[in-house]
């Protein structure tokens, strides 16, 4: 099993033996020590988000980020965060010029830095308005993930639909939907991810993933209440019979809060590991 974590680019910069360096190479120099912290460990990959290939903070940021996964040969395979609140995918307001323009920006920047799986959780964009009617919304649903696919195969682009608990979004929150989108969209990069958080905070049965075998392209993990895995009360190894059970082969990233990012990732990896193989 190859395991990964989420990691993102440091938005303030931090200090440096009490000297401040400029933003953007303080901030690319945190990121480095994040990575080269995580390979030594023996995770497989990074997740990035996409902010950070369409939203850079400084010219030059994207150029110095391509250098550093080339450099480090750790590359970035699934990015998430996929669209910004004020893209709107639902309702009266979106603007389907304006989101193909976005997806065709975040995959040319997920492919640049080699990732091929984009996570559509997006919850604030994809909230239905009040008043909204709910098939509609579902429709649209739908045709955004239809037009992801068309732009999305010219970039080796696979989308992963994620469930989202009902506290970030009220649309797709048990991973039951978010298998149900993406059967509806019928295309072969329109895939579901399975994020056992959500599965947790939403009290849904992993029964669910079952007969979802093919379907699932990625997986995110945190233990209960986002802390990291291990430091809660979470049956991973009940989750990892699950994926074993439906064939389940790809990556499993951690998405959780560190209070000591290099601290737990550590402990993270080993017990994870252990689960896995114990199971």
């Amino acid at each position: 099993m190859r395991f990964g974590c989420c990691v993102s680019l440091p938005r303030a910069a931090p200090q440096v033996n009490g000297d401040r360096p400029s933003g953007m190479e303080a901030r690319v120099a945190e990121l480095r020590r994040k990575l080269e912290h995580l390979k030594t460990l023996g995770y497989e990959f990074p997740e990035f988000g996409v902010g950070m290939v369409t939203r850079p903070s400084e010219p030059g940021e994207l150029d110095l980020l391509q250098s550093l996964v080339d450099e480090l040969q750790f590359r970035p395979v699934a990015f998430n965060a996929f669209v910004p609140p004020d893209i709107p995918l639902i309702g009266q307001r979106r603007d389907a010029e304006q989101i193909k323009d976005y997806v065709h920006l975040a995959c040319e920047g997920v492919k640049r830095l080699g990732g091929r799986i984009v996570v559509f959780g997006s919850g604030a964009a994809r909230r239905i308005p009040e008043g909204f009617p709910a098939d509609e919304a579902w429709d649209q649903a739908v045709e955004f993930m239809t037009w992801c696919s068309d732009i999305g195969q010219d970039y080796g682009i696979t989308f992963a639909v994620e469930h989202l608990r009902r506290a970030e979004t009220n649309l797709i929150n048990s991973f039951g939907e978010a298998l149900r989108l993406a059967k509806e969209v019928g295309r072969p990069n329109v895939k579901v991810l399975a994020d056992y958080y959500h599965m947790l905070e939403e009290n849904e049965d992993l029964s669910s993933l079952e007969g979802a075998r093919g379907w699932v392209v990625h997986v995110h993990v945190a233990d209960n209440g986002r802390i990291s895995p291990g430091k809660g009360g979470a049956d991973f190894a009940a989750l990892f019979r699950r994926l074993k059970a439906e064939g389940y082969q790809g990556g499993i990233s951690i998405e959780s809060r560190f209070d000591d990012f290099y601290k737990e990732t550590e402990e993270a990896i080993g017990f994870l590991k252990q689960q896995w193989e114990s199971c």
